[in-house]
């Protein structure tokens, strides 16, 4: 029996990288460096056949134990390959660590020191943070690679109508038409620049409105504090926490001194988070239970403390996001789906017609090569080459409309694909919500008590309210900023400022009340005492107060009495019950409650200052929803959207805001926890996702299977958010939407839609946008369909008639990509239909044209081509074969397609009666541009010998005339209003 291979761990405390030790004639066998390498997970291998020594690196999620596992297999038979899951990542509820083994928050934190080699308390030498800097890299996220100049407008050539006119030139070249080549590749290549400068301009706005930016950290070096670039900082690093510092690295928590941390753009949680130097019991805590570490990313909002730094860069909790956010690829967007399905259609008939009409006419004995010539003739009138011009030019325009109203958009698609959203998910944390504590509801004693200008009515007077506010405001240490007035802005704690603020608002001057009792002690909330003290000295009175804040039940077991709001009462058991109810009702109401209380002594205490305190009341706090959310999820209603709350937050919570929203109508919101989601099959999340509002307690990659599982439904899925924690579902979503103003750098990157000012009612506007360039991207395929079916059944009636009655390729070239494409371009410019947003959205699997459509485009085609025929027929009597007759074809038939676009004024394919059918000015005016081109090929003599026809004659204006009426006049006759047609409505998504 051969002895395992012995493996020493030379170096593991790095994240995503390990160092082994082999023994040399092991390390060196052929093929352990390649099979390592070829593993799921694992980056780059690099073998000393000195020393033996393995360093790898591998996937920062992978634990350095799975990883020995393969070493230990592949040392015995280098020839195989472990298992795929041999390797992969652990479940996230199962996780034994961020860091592989290396798990800091499970350690104490002395060992963690011990583990990256450095000293609490004089940090790294600076020539050892050198050499860290050159081994770990600088401290940055990195960023998803921005779309080159030279990719934009490589995609602008993609599209298979663009394919279509490409092959269509190649054709016409290879058979002798090169001006017929030249024009195709014009229009090709000038439809390509219109896409590149939208979409290239809107891609360098994005990526510098989300530019990111360097924030400085202090940290002890060499035993003294120095202020470094963020991008300095190196693992074993000790950090210098204080209010208002960003946190530049993750870190764990060495002394805390009150500390507390706003990790809402990490977690989605809103309310701080206190900090404490404990280990924990279970290395697979939630991220957000992590109480004694702080992440990249989050921004200290009280106390102060220390860390030292466990992971940089792409190693840290926002880097893992980054890299989750990077593997989610968004989904193709339904004008994309729709376009390739009809292209494809296109290619079909236009190769069937022409393969049919070729094989007729070598039957008929005509030469090849004019049949040839004549196939390509109709190819290119089969081929709607206005198509790609007129949706790019849309959307285009419909993306500068949208930038005009603050909503930057990536890609010229995401504008049509906002109007297709089925269902909408919302972060709650700073994009329903302000992402800031306010006080909601006071009581004094049992008296409730409203904010001003609150709904509920003011029952307690400000002197009754007195006492209460001046405990709020003693025992708390948030500040008023330099300058801000009696209401101004407060630093520290959310919760703190949220109190000073309140005071203010009611006429407290804070600076003067703390100036006249100056604090003595502090003694500070921690995970054992849910309390803060204070102990001050009134100097009025020359005696002394305590002032208590914290929870409820802990801060009533300390009080023997209570204060109404006028006088002080004993305190009984059945008040301290009603106390506590309230307490509970509040707590369900989804706010932080705090209780206060107060003791005035008339000389300093020498002992225990928190007993025989007088309860004074609780007030509940909360992130205040944003003013315009309400009606925002009214007017998604009406548009028959689904609206979904993800957030961080605790249930309860999450309920009372949804209410508060009234994110669903007549019905108590339904909540899926993220312990729900953790265990749930892919069948039982489906359902899940089916039912549910509101989202409760999820981390980022529940965010990201949230949304997945519910594209997985057919739906077209819009997420919103402002955090590092929304980048994964921003980036899988169908539609991604960044808050712009105060969003973090990595949702914007991930995000198509970022809306610059953060109203989130812009949102609505861009649906409407997109839904009405849907609508009118209809109307004009529409009409190019039925336009171009008639000058194939034009082209195919003359070569079937006779020799040399067909229309020269230039001729159609003129008609598809002048006169057909100016009035498409009215219609997709049309102003939104009446009622677009009390509609509910298209299904997801509709196609941009039903199959009743394309009847009504077959008939409508068929009519304009026999009007025209009649009118060739006519000209072909009277003139014969030649430049005269094929003149009174083309007029024939470029005026009966003109009139025929003010029939397609309506989406329904109904009537469009004056003075609708008249009343658009974009219609009006392209149809009148149209004309004027007309006049060239009509009266100038270059462009009529270029065409290959002549002049109209007289005595063919009332032939023409009619020929161009007569099918607007049948359709306009013959075809009855009804409902709308080629996209059936559907019960609504929401409640539907």
């Amino acid at each position: 029996m051969v002895a395992a291979p012995a493996i020493h761990v030379v170096h593991a405390a790095v994240p995503g990288r390990l160092r082994i030790r082999l023994d040399p004639a092991r390390a060196c066998q052929p093929g352990l460096s390649r099979a390592l390498g070829s593993v799921t997970g694992i980056s780059t291998v690099t073998v000393s056949s000195l020393t033996g020594s393995v360093l790898i690196h591998h996937d920062p999620s992978i634990p350095a134990n799975r990883i020995l596992e393969v070493v230990r297999r592949l040392t015995n038979h280098p020839e195989r390959l472990p298992d795929p899951d041999v390797i992969a990542p652990a479940p996230a509820k199962s996780k034994p660590a961020a860091d592989g083994d290396f798990a800091p928050h499970a350690m104490r934190w002395q060992d963690v020191v011990l583990r990256l080699e450095t000293d609490a308390g004089k940090g790294l030498a600076v020539d050892e943070a050198q050499r860290r800097l050159e081994v770990h890299g600088r401290n940055r996220i990195g960023r998803t690679e921005a779309r080159s100049q030279w990719a934009i407008l490589a995609e602008q050539f993609t599209t298979l109508p663009i394919m279509l006119l490409g092959g269509s030139a190649v054709v016409s070249a290879t058979t002798g038409g090169v001006a017929d080549a030249a024009v195709t590749l014009a229009v090709a290549g000038t439809n390509a620049l219109v896409g590149f400068a939208t979409e290239g301009q809107a891609e360098r706005t994005l990526r510098d409105f989300a530019a990111p930016s360097t924030h400085e950290a202090e940290v002890r070096r060499a035993g003294a504090v120095t202020p470094v670039s963020g991008d300095m900082i190196v693992p074993g690093d000790v950090l210098l926490l204080s209010p208002g510092q960003f946190i530049a690295a993750d870190a764990r928590v060495t002394d805390s001194r009150h500390l507390t941390v706003d990790e809402a753009p990490l977690t989605g949680e809103s309310l701080p988070v206190m900090k404490s130097t404990e280990p924990l019991a279970e290395a697979g805590v939630p991220l957000a239970d992590r109480l004694n570490m702080v992440f990249m990313g989050t921004t200290v909002s009280g106390g102060s403390g220390e860390a030292v730094v466990v992971a940089t860069g792409d190693k840290t909790e926002i880097g893992r996001i980054q890299s989750l956010a990077g593997g989610a690829e968004r989904p193709t967007t339904p004008v994309e789906r729709e376009l390739e399905v009809l292209g494809r259609r296109l290619v079909y008939l236009a190769g069937g017609v022409c393969a049919a009409m070729f094989g007729i006419g070598i039957l008929r004995g005509y030469p090849r090569l004019v049949m040839l010539k004549n196939a390509i003739a109709l190819a290119v009138a089969a081929v709607p080459e206005g198509l790609p011009t007129v949706a790019t030019t849309t959307l285009a325009l419909g993306l500068n409309e949208m930038k005009r109203k603050r909503a930057l958009i990536r890609r010229l698609d995401a504008v049509e694909s906002l109007g297709a959203l089925q269902v909408v998910c919302f972060d709650k944390t700073g994009t329903l919500t302000q992402n800031s504590m306010m006080v909601e509801g006071v009581y004094v004693g049992l008296k409730r008590v409203s904010r001003p200008n609150g709904d509920g009515q003011v029952v307690v007077s400000r002197i009754e309210m007195l006492a209460l506010l001046k405990t709020a405001v003693l025992c708390n240490e948030a500040r008023a900023e330099p300058g801000a007035n009696g209401t101004g802005t407060f630093t520290g704690s959310a919760t703190e400022a949220a109190l000073l603020s309140l005071a203010a608002e009611l006429g407290v001057d804070v600076d003067a009340l703390r100036a006249r009792h100056p604090v003595l002690q502090t003694s500070y909330r921690d995970s054992m005492r849910r309390r803060m003290t204070t102990l001050h000295r009134n100097l009025e009175a020359d005696s002394f107060l305590v002032a208590v804040k914290g929870s409820p039940d802990e801060v009533l077991s300390l009080c023997v009495s209570y204060h109404d709001g006028s006088a002080v009462v004993p305190l009984s058991e059945e008040m301290r019950q009603q106390i506590l109810d309230l307490n509970a009702q509040m707590g369900t109401d989804g706010l932080r409650v705090l209780g206060f209380a107060m003791r005035e002594f008339e000389s300093e205490p020498n002992g225990d200052t928190e007993t025989e305190l007088v309860w004074l009341g609780l007030a509940g706090l909360a992130d205040p929803i944003r003013d315009e959310a309400p009606d925002l999820m009214r007017r998604f209603h009406e548009a028959g959207i689904r609206t979904v709350m993800i957030t961080g937050d605790q249930a309860a919570t999450a309920v009372a805001v949804a209410r508060d929203l009234k994110l669903v109508d007549g019905r108590e919101p339904k909540v899926v926890t993220s312990a729900e989601i953790e265990t749930a099959s892919p069948e039982e999340l489906a359902t899940l996702v089916r039912d549910a509002d509101v989202f409760a307690r999820v981390s980022p990659a529940h965010k990201l299977k949230i949304v997945k599982a519910l594209q997985r439904s057919g739906l077209v899925v819009g997420m919103t958010g402002d955090g590092i924690n929304d980048g994964p579902a921003l980036r899988a979503a169908d539609i991604g939407i960044a808050m712009g103003a105060n969003g973090s750098e990595i949702a914007k990157d991930m995000a198509n839609v970022v809306l610059s000012d953060d109203h989130l009612s812009t949102l609505v506007d861009a649906i409407a946008q997109g839904r009405t360039i849907h609508a009118n991207i209809r109307k004009a395929l529409r009409f190019l369909l039925a336009t171009n079916l008639s000058e194939i059944l034009v082209t195919f009636g003359e070569a079937l008639h006779g020799p040399n009655e067909l229309e020269t390729p230039l001729e159609l070239l003129w008609i598809n990509l002048v006169t057909d494409v100016l009035p498409a371009l009215g219609l997709a410019m049309l102003p939104p239909d009446a009622g677009i947003m009390q509609q509910p959205p298209r299904p997801s699997n509709a196609a941009l044209l039903s199959g009743r459509d394309f009847r009504e485009i077959g008939v409508d085609g068929a009519i304009i081509g026999a009007s025209t025929l009649a009118a060739h027929l006519y000209a072909l009597g009277r003139y014969g074969p030649g430049p005269q007759t094929r003149a009174v074809t083309f007029s024939s038939i470029v005026l009966s397609q003109l009139a025929y676009a003010f029939t397609c004024r309506r989406d329904d394919g109904g009537h469009a009666r004056a003075p609708a059918l008249f009343g658009s000015s974009s219609l009006n005016l392209s149809v009148m541009a149209a004309l004027g081109l007309h006049a060239l090929p009509v009266f100038v003599p270059g462009v009529q010998r270029l065409l290959g026809i002549s002049g109209l004659r007289t005595a063919d204006l009332p032939v023409v005339a009619l020929s161009a009426l007569m099918p607007f006049a049948i359709r306009e006759l013959t075809h009855p209003d009804r409902a709308r047609g080629g996209n059936p409505r559907v019960n609504s998504i929401y409640g539907g």
